[in-house]
């Protein structure tokens, strides 16, 4: 199995080879180095002679590439898979859509008959029986679980990561609330005593945030932070924003144009990487990849939401997720059709995502964090979760403190609470809103909280049980 650089679809391993071939400096040791003495200019050549060669899945329209991150040596687990995520490219739409799967998902293991395990161990399993076959086989698992064909896997481990984040300078992520986790552990004091020194309080605040490579490996493994960010599936959702965040700053100018860097990104990359992609395939689907913005990629996270297709049970003791419906035929049919599910398109435009805020306006303690955690899987931001100043509220209100910037959100909320749009009279400019909510809106000269710098403004009634 060849070593190449596949965390973003290997988006870098064809900037490695395009510099290779057309720089000046020494570049073509290193690629030769990461890719096991891969003879690169025969790669050339290749890619040279097979311009027309397709790409597995090409034909039908669509390629799903499975991304995977180990700890890896040094690490608790080192082959355990703590990210899963499909990346699945529509050729014709020019979309992408990223899927994150839990660790937990109960799923039946490769070579074997009705024997069944967290997905997250099936690589490690399957390494054990024998080396360099952890990828196809989880590839294998993911398929048949899923309905969809893995047509690639690319693998980086958390010290592969940090060193490729270092040598970019960093990334930038939008950090949509504070996450604080006061027991992150710290590498190598697993068993230090005293007790309390083996974590370290870990606190990344709002907002744009340029992460070098071991801030932003907290950042998407943090499992014991307060709020709604402690649960796996939050992490699943940072874990993307990573992902995306290293495909801007790869693509970017500073780094295309600087085979320096691209020989530091290659040093960072060695021995911990793999895939069984070949660089022709990667120029491939660097080409289709390149330029889809944003506003073109779908994230989606499974989990036991209640508009989602897990649920959470336990077998033997352990703490594992299933499907609904008991065989995935629901999720099945969800990522096959993903692509022609409007409704799941990111179609805005704003700058960020709207900042929304949950007051539990009841007397029903955790019910504020309750609906967090149900409009996260449903793709929303929540920035804060409290208490409403009065806990007597019998009707679900919704308040757009936002001046009308966003529309969507606003319209679903809305028709999700049975609630109409409220507006503060004092910010009330009728131009500022689409046709199709004006007619939703009540004004009123209240001002449920002067100091919030939320976007949008849900009070919890009793009706929202």
């Amino acid at each position: 199995m060849r070593r190449f650089t596949i965390t973003l679809v290997a988006l870098v391993g064809v900037v490695l080879m395009y510099q290779a071939a057309f720089s000046q400096e020494s570049v073509t040791y290193h690629i030769a180095h990461t890719l096991q003495k891969v003879d690169v200019f025969a790669q050339i050549k290749h890619l040279i002679s097979n311009r027309d060669k397709e790409l597995r899945g090409e034909s039908e329209g669509r390629i799903n590439i499975l991304l995977l991150g180990i700890g890896g040596s040094g690490h608790t687990g080192p082959l355990l898979t703590d990210t899963i995520i499909i990346a699945s490219f529509d050729l014709v739409k020019e979309k992408v859509a990223l899927f994150s799967i839990p660790r937990d998902l109960w799923v039946p293991l490769p070579y074997t008959r009705n024997s069944y395990n967290k997905i997250n161990s099936i690589y490690a399993f399957a390494e054990v029986q024998q080396e360099d076959s952890g990828g196809e086989a989880l590839s294998q698992t993911v398929a048949q679980v899923f309905g969809i064909p893995i047509h690639y896997y690319g693998l980086v481990d958390f010290d592969g990561l940090m060193g490729l984040i270092d040598r970019l300078d960093g990334i930038e992520v939008y950090v949509e609330r504070p996450l604080e986790d006061p027991e992150y552990p710290v590498l190598g004091r697993e068993e230090a005593e005293p007790y309390s020194s083996r974590f370290e309080h870990l606190y990344i605040p709002e907002g744009w945030q340029n992460m070098d490579g071991n801030t932003a490996l907290k950042y998407a493994r943090s499992r014991h932070a307060l709020g709604v960010e402690g649960s796996d599936f939050s992490r699943a959702r940072r874990q993307q924003k990573i992902l995306l965040a290293l495909k801007d700053k790869i693509l970017s100018t500073a780094t295309l144009l600087q085979p320096s860097r691209i020989n530091a990104l290659l040093d960072a990359f060695d021995n911990h990487l793999a895939t069984n992609m070949e660089v022709w395939e990667g120029l491939r689907i660097y080409q289709f990849g390149k330029n889809v913005p944003r506003n073109q990629f779908v994230q989606f996270v499974f989990d036991d939401g209640p508009h989602n297709f897990l649920e959470a049970t336990s077998i033997g003791g352990a703490y594992v997720l299933q499907a609904k419906d008991g065989n995935f035929a629901a999720a099945r049919s969800f990522v096959q059709n993903i692509f022609n599910n409007t409704s799941l398109q990111s179609t805005r435009e704003e700058v960020r995502p709207p900042r929304i805020e949950l007051q539990n306006g009841t007397r029903i303690a955790g019910m504020a964090t309750t609906h967090a955690q149900k409009l996260e899987t449903l793709g929303y931001t929540i920035a804060k979760v409290g208490n409403a100043p009065v806990q007597t509220y019998q009707k679900t209100e919704v308040y757009d403190l936002s001046g009308g910037q966003y529309t969507a959100p606003l319209l679903f909320l809305a028709a999700y609470y049975h609630a109409p749009i409220t507006v503060p009279a004092s910010a009330f400019l009728e131009d500022a809103y689409a046709p199709e909510i004006a007619s939703k809106l009540r004004l009123t000269e209240l001002s449920p909280l002067q100091s919030t710098d939320a976007d949008i403004l849900v009070i919890l009634g009793q009706d929202a049980l």
